[in-house]
């Protein structure tokens, strides 16, 4: 009888340790999920800027319809940019990330198109707007971002307005 008794109690307890560790994982875990919420992340966007870019720097800008990958860092934050000559004296200025995917998006050779090799969306070189939709049609891409310039032919310098 002894022993019955010395079992069941050990049951007992043993349901209330089990429940006692499974509520306090439980707590500490909810608790860090919370917390994660709480803090503030930012992604830090670099500041507005005026970059002169020299074109001599670049010759494959010097035809027109050309289109050049141009990275450079200023004030500690990378860019990446895709320039497209337009005229003698316009330049287009695009960011040449997908905004569906995050894939960078390329130039088509003979064509004033830049193509994501995600999803095969076709982004004007002019205006970065849309041009063709992705091959799957189950959404809907916006435009690339564009940013202004304005050349200075005497100094034969792109400003970059990014």
């Amino acid at each position: 009888m002894k022993n019955k008794v010395i079992t069941n109690e050990r049951r007992e307890f043993l349901k209330k340790a089990g429940i006692f560790i499974g509520v306090g994982l439980t707590a500490t875990s909810v608790s860090s999920l919370l917390t994660s919420c709480e803090k503030n992340q930012y992604i830090v966007m670099p500041p507005p800027v005026t970059y002169n870019l020299k074109l001599a720097d670049y010759p494959g800008l010097a035809t027109i319809g050309s289109t050049v990958n141009v990275k450079f860092t200023y004030n500690k934050f990378d860019y990446n940019l895709l320039i497209t000559k337009l005229d003698a004296t316009k330049y287009s200025v695009l960011d040449p990330i997908c905004t569906h995917a995050g894939c960078q998006v390329g130039p088509v050779s003979g064509k004033d198109e830049l193509v994501c090799p995600c999803h095969h969306v076709a982004f004007s070189t002019i205006d970065g707007k849309v041009i063709k939709d992705p091959i799957a049609g189950t959404w809907t891409p916006k435009p690339l971002t564009s940013y202004t310039s304005t050349f200075d032919a005497g100094n034969n310098i792109l400003k970059l307005n990014i």
